[in-house]
């Protein structure tokens, strides 16, 4: 009994929020199938800790706190799986630049080997799902004057790297 009283309850609370969460987890997942994910995992998650009613605020504040946790994992997953898929040379015929031939491909996946996971995570971020700096902060916790030094800085690193390996296949011929 009492648990039913305890879903009666969760639910009284959930449902008039419900709509608006679901647009909060929209507005920065854009795959309506992961943001359904992504709202039955805040609603579970919520469950778990719920204790009885409580101030409608509070209790969407929280909601929403747990969706954007959710959210940065999931970017944070698909940072990596992207990150994954270059060193894999998997790339996708609708890449910004067009197509990427064979060699470009071998080239890019020995540049993107040498960065650490950080590296190849803000690359996948900034340019694969495209964030600005305030959205790539919330994903991995930085300040957005600190990732803008660590983008000029990680294109200087790059730059070395492509200017050191033009040297050496200079020197190839």
């Amino acid at each position: 009994m009492q648990e039913k009283r305890k879903n009666i309850e969760y639910l009284s609370q959930w449902e008039p929020i419900r709509i608006e969460l679901m647009k909060y987890i929209l507005y920065y997942i854009k795959d309506e199938d992961a943001a359904l994910d992504i709202l039955q995992s805040t609603t579970e998650i919520s469950y778990k800790k719920y204790k009885g009613i409580i101030d409608s605020k509070i209790f969407k504040y929280q909601l929403l706190a747990i969706a954007k946790n959710k959210i940065f994992e999931y970017r944070r997953k698909k940072a990596r799986e992207f990150s994954s898929a270059i060193l894999e040379n998997n790339f996708s015929k609708g890449t910004p630049g067009g197509e990427i031939d064979m060699i470009e491909q071998e080239g890019l996946v020995d540049i993107i080997s040498v960065l650490n996971d950080f590296e190849q995570q803000f690359i996948a971020l900034r340019y694969k799902e495209s964030l600005s700096y305030k959205e790539i902060s919330l994903v991995l916790g930085k300040s957005e004057g600190a990732l803008r030094t660590y983008h000029h800085r990680l294109i200087r690193k790059l730059n070395k790297i492509i200017n050191a390996g033009i040297k050496d296949h200079s020197s190839e011929c």
